[in-house]
């Protein structure tokens, strides 16, 4: 899950560090804000998860940091020919692959361990259908397209990639 500073989210939402942190605390950032030491007011730092904004902050926030690590995650086409829920979801299933990665270098990929991250991602994003064969294949198409590869493409229109000419509709 990818977390910004009270600084970065007033920055992209232009509004004041305080304003942000009147916002966490009435809760419109969702319960999953949290502190960390830092040089922050007595010392802690208020960290909001990127995928509690609105999704064209989201977007602003992908489109500004592209040259950070995660530039081939905006490789392939655009974010927006996609509809915002598909992009939702493709956040989601980014910060879940993120994570396990993450937590895979350090604990390894047992079996009961992967079902316990399992667990916790369905309590977290229970719209997402997280089974083991599925994160395996959102970590295999992540690795190959980046954050294109974890976007839902069933259902999208093929229009104008007809074989058929104009002789044969006539």
């Amino acid at each position: 899950m990818k977390w910004l500073k009270s600084s970065e989210v007033s920055a992209l939402l232009g509004i004041s560090v305080q304003a942000v942190h009147k916002a966490a605390k009435e809760g419109k950032y969702g319960s999953e804000i949290k502190y960390e030491k830092g040089r922050g007011y007595q010392g802690k730092v208020l960290l909001i998860p990127l995928h509690s904004l609105p999704v064209h902050i989201q977007d602003q926030w992908l489109n500004k940091n592209k040259s950070s690590a995660h530039s081939k995650d905006l490789s392939g086409a655009p974010l927006d020919t996609f509809d915002e829920v598909k992009r939702k979801h493709a956040r989601q299933k980014l910060t879940i692959v993120e994570e396990f990665l993450k937590i895979s270098e350090h604990v390894g990929t047992e079996g009961q361990k992967v079902d316990e991250f399992l667990q916790c991602c369905k309590k977290e994003y229970p719209e997402l259908n997280s089974s083991r064969r599925t994160l395996y294949r959102w970590i295999k198409n992540y690795k190959k397209h980046g954050l294109e590869g974890l976007i839902d493409k069933r259902g999208i229109s093929r229009k104008g990639n007809r074989n058929i000419t104009e002789e044969i509709w006539t």
